[in-house]
């Protein structure tokens, strides 16, 4: 019984101090907020940040909206996010919160970023049929002969867990940190969850070239219209790394360019505001290169590529894909079930958009 009151004071205190629609996930990211932008408190009142909040967003987004030219309700927020957008594929989440099972899954309908095997319990394990790396001995012999991998956890999300292992004369290293013994290293992998090991792959192409050391993806939102039945693209983000970065993710100091839809041109680059200022630049900061104006290559086929798929999950109404556009070819990397909305909001809300607000409105009345 008081274990009971104790649940309920604390549900009433948050309610008191986060607004109505006590969500516990939204609570957990705002507590989050000062180790992520430290800059929060120098920038904004603590009025602000708690009208913020009890508004629905995460106090980082004062610098990521502008609520200034925008009202509030303009947006998906924070809170709606992890509590009913929440529920729209939480059914047949794991199709896609499971890497191995969404490659799989997905792989006869389009090109796939294929995984070679996993690190499990400590050994290099054979998945893919590829006889020429089919053990432990065999993956770190690839190694030795100039064969980079990436190897990232089969769940999980914002990059969390991903490494590139690979040797240079004679020395292995993870993410340029030097291994001592790279049979103890393996031998001590994939105990909390089983690693996906896919060799590095060689893209080619304007995406490439604006940051060589990342694989340079597209992320396409795609909406199954809960009125006619037929998916549409909500929205789309080019994602860049930097130099120093494996990995394009904002949230691991990469850059995040809002697409126009209509055209598929970029309209300019935000850069992480880990100081409490969103820049949006419209070169690459490190190699210079023109992003804002720019058409993503194959933009038409990237497109046609996330529709078919997303008719292919018609139980699944609301999928990020990752889409990465190498040459003429078109791969999908990931799918996300709930994808996250800032980057595109960063730009405009997307309640002004017809067909997201109605698909919006929908499951709002269904799941709230």
């Amino acid at each position: 019984m008081k274990a009971l009151i104790k649940r309920i004071l604390r549900k009433v205190y948050y309610i008191l101090k986060y607004g109505n629609g006590y969500c516990l996930p939204f609570i957990q990211a705002e507590k989050s907020m000062d180790a992520k932008n430290p800059r929060l408190n120098d920038l904004y009142a603590e009025n602000q940040r708690k009208k913020c909040v009890k508004a629905g967003f995460t106090s980082d987004k004062l610098i990521w909206y502008d609520f200034a030219k925008y009202g509030k309700t303009d947006y998906i927020s924070d809170r709606d996010h992890f509590s009913f957008m929440e529920m729209v594929d939480k059914a047949h989440y794991f199709i896609a919160n499971d890497k191995l099972v969404c490659e799989r899954f997905l792989s006869p309908f389009t090109k796939v970023v294929p995984t070679l095997g996993i690190l499990y319990k400590g050994r290099f394990w054979n998945i893919s049929g590829n006889l020429e790396i089919d053990t432990t001995e065999d993956f770190i012999r690839e190694m030795k002969n100039g064969g980079v991998f990436y190897i990232k956890p089969n769940q999980g999300g914002s990059a969390t867990g991903i490494g590139r292992m690979y040797c240079k004369e004679g020395q292995f290293f993870w993410n340029d940190k030097s291994i001592d013994s790279i049979n103890e290293y393996i031998r001590s992998m994939g105990y909390e969850c089983e690693l996906l090991v896919q060799r590095q792959f060689q893209q080619t192409g304007f995406s490439h070239d604006v940051n060589p050391g990342t694989l340079n993806t597209v992320r396409v939102v795609t909406m199954m219209s809960p009125h006619t039945g037929k998916p549409f693209v909500a929205w789309a983000l080019h994602r860049f790394g930097r130099i120093g970065s494996y990995v394009d993710n904002v949230s691991k100091s990469g850059l995040s360019c809002p697409v126009d839809l209509e055209t598929g041109c970029m309209r300019y680059a935000t850069i992480y505001p880990y100081d409490g200022v969103l820049r949006k630049v419209d070169r690459h900061p490190d190699s210079g290169i023109q992003l804002a104006g720019v058409k993503i290559p194959q933009w038409e086929k990237v497109v046609d590529t996330c529709l078919g798929l997303a008719e292919k999950l018609p139980f699944m109404p609301l999928c990020g894909w990752d889409i990465v556009v190498s040459g003429e070819d078109v791969y999908m990397q990931e799918l996300n079930y709930n994808p996250d909305i800032r980057g595109s909001q960063a730009h405009a809300p997307l309640l002004l958009n017809k067909e997201i607000k109605e698909f919006y409105n929908y499951y709002k009345e269904k799941y709230s």
